[in-house]
C-alpha cells in the first residue's frame, strides 16, 4: 500500500519574542518608575508638613507651660504639665541661663531660657507709652501722641472689642511702626513710637492674635496689654510671631501695682531622628 506522507499544517500560535518583552517593560518602567518617585516625593513631603505642625504644636505646649512658671529658680528639676525639665541653671556675663530638655510625642525638645535685663520696678499708672492703640468692632484707632497709662485707660470707651483677625505690629528697621489689621496698614513714623499700650476688650471670649517684629537694631519696643480688670491674663494672648527686641508687658491694670519683672529670652528646638523639626523663639517677661 502506498502511503503518502501528508504534512498536516498546524495553526501556530504568535507569542511574545523576547525582544518584544524587554522593550515591553522598559516603556512600563519609563512610566511607572516617575509615578513612584512622585509618589514617595508626595509622602515625604506630607510626613515632613505633619511632623513641622506636630513639633510647631510641642513647642508652643512648652511655651505656654514655661509662661506659667512663677519663679523659674523653684521650678528646676521640677516637670512642667507637658513633661519638660528646667535641668540647670548656670550664670553667663552675671545672667541666669536655664537649660530645658525633654520628650514629648516622639519629639526631643531642647532649649534655654536666658536672662536679658535687670529688674523694672515703676508704677505702671505712671509710665507713659507713645501710642494707645484701640480695637473697635470691625476698626483700630491710634492716639496722636504720648499718653500716661492710668489716663489712657481712664479715657476708654465702651466700644471695645477683642480683634477677630491677626494683629501685626512691626518695627522697620529705620524705627517706625506698622499696625496691620484686617487689611489695613496704620504707619506711625519714627522716632514718635518706641512704647505701645493695647486696648481690649474685658469682657470678650476671643483671644488676641498677636505677631510682633522688631528689625530695628537699634530700638527696643515695649508693647503693654490692657485687658479690663483682669490681672496676668497671658493666655488671652496667642502670639503667633515675636522675633526682635521687644517687651510684652501683660495684664496691665488701672492702679498701683509694681511690676517687678525681668526680660527673658526663650529659645527652643524639636528634633526628632537625630534633626531638628522647628525652632522657637520668644522674648518673655516675668
Amino acid at each position: 500500500m502506498l502511503i503518502n506522507k501528508v504534512t498536516k499544517s498546524r495553526k501556530s500560535k504568535k507569542g511574545f519574542t523576547l525582544l518584544e518583552v524587554i522593550i515591553s517593560f522598559a516603556l512600563i518602567s519609563i512610566i511607572l518608575i516617575p509615578i513612584a518617585n512622585l509618589v514617595l516625593t508626595s509622602v515625604k513631603i506630607n510626613k515632613s508638613t505633619e511632623n513641622k505642625q506636630q513639633a510647631k504644636a510641642v513647642l508652643q505646649e512648652t511655651i505656654e507651660n514655661i509662661k506659667a512658671i512663677d519663679n523659674f529658680s523653684s521650678a528646676l528639676s521640677k516637670p512642667l504639665n507637658n513633661g519638660i525639665t528646667l535641668s540647670e541653671a548656670t550664670w553667663e556675663e552675671n545672667k541666669l541661663i536655664y537649660s530645658l530638655s525633654g520628650e514629648i510625642n516622639g519629639f526631643s525638645i531642647e532649649g534655654s531660657i536666658k536672662e536679658q535685663t535687670q529688674v523694672i520696678n515703676n508704677k505702671v499708672s505712671e509710665m507713659e507709652v507713645d501710642r494707645t492703640i484701640y480695637f473697635h468692632h470691625g476698626s483700630i484707632s491710634i492716639s496722636n501722641g504720648k499718653e500716661v497709662i492710668g489716663e489712657a485707660i481712664k479715657k476708654l470707651s465702651d466700644n471695645l472689642a477683642t480683634p477677630s483677625e491677626e494683629v501685626f505690629i512691626e518695627m522697620k528697621e529705620a524705627g517706625e511702626i506698622n499696625v496691620t489689621y484686617g487689611g489695613s496698614i496704620i504707619a506711625i513714623p519714627k522716632p514718635e513710637a518706641k512704647s505701645l499700650l493695647i486696648c481690649l476688650n474685658e469682657d470678650s471670649e476671643k483671644k488676641l492674635n498677636l505677631s510682633v517684629e522688631n528689625k530695628s537694631h537699634t530700638e527696643n519696643l515695649k508693647i503693654y496689654l490692657f485687658n479690663g480688670e483682669k490681672v496676668s491674663e497671658r493666655q488671652d494672648v496667642i502670639i503667633s510671631k515675636f522675633n526682635g527686641q521687644i517687651e510684652l508687658i501683660e495684664g496691665v491694670q488701672h492702679s498701683d501695682d509694681v511690676i517687678n519683672e525681668k526680660l527673658y529670652f526663650v529659645e527652643l528646638s524639636a528634633n526628632k531622628d537625630g534633626e531638628v523639626v522647628e525652632n522657637m523663639n520668644l522674648e518673655l517677661l516675668k
